[in-house]
């Protein structure tokens, strides 16, 4: 009943004014067709296309991430099944800091790196990330991270030029 009253007031039919469920379905759809003009249209069409560029987007990025996964698989080796043979250094890549201190998937490496250093994989560490800013030092924040966690001064080894991965390999 409130429904019906606002739309006779917004179409401002006389209250005894009758019509059948039909007839009020038409009269609904021909006055929101009026109401919607090419921008409105227009908007819709942009929504559209923005919501399927976002489902192209995450579906991408999911098969993106399960090919890294299943294409590295056996690349990771659990640390029984690192090689021993003369390995010269254990390198570190950077992997940004947040207020000087090792961002997760940094820290995650540095914890990697001082499980192969106590096993005995290699007796030297060599930190690469980026220290081309004064106020943004990646090195020095793994080197006294490993420090504070067990391994010398003296054998770890800094490069403040890793600015990526490609350059530090």
């Amino acid at each position: 009943k409130g429904l019906v009253d606002t739309v006779y007031k917004t179409l401002q039919l006389p209250d005894n004014y009758q019509m059948t469920p039909q007839e009020f379905i038409n009269l609904m759809v021909d006055n929101l067709s009026n109401n919607l003009d090419k921008t409105s249209l227009s908007n819709i069409k942009l929504i559209k296309i923005i919501i399927k560029m976002t489902l192209l987007l995450a579906v991408s990025l999911c098969l993106i991430n399960a090919y890294m996964i299943f294409s590295t698989k056996n690349k990771i080796l659990p640390l029984e099944k690192v090689p021993q043979d003369d390995i010269d250094c254990i390198l570190i890549l950077g992997a940004s800091i947040q207020n000087q201190k090792p961002s997760a998937m940094l820290e995650d490496r540095l914890i990697t790196g001082i499980k192969l250093y106590n096993s005995g994989i290699s007796k030297k560490i060599l930190v690469s990330g980026d220290h081309t800013q004064e106020d943004y030092d990646e090195v020095n924040v793994m080197k006294n991270y490993l420090i504070e966690n067990g391994i010398p001064s003296e054998d770890i080894f800094m490069d403040h030029y890793g600015i990526s991965s490609y350059d530090s390999i």
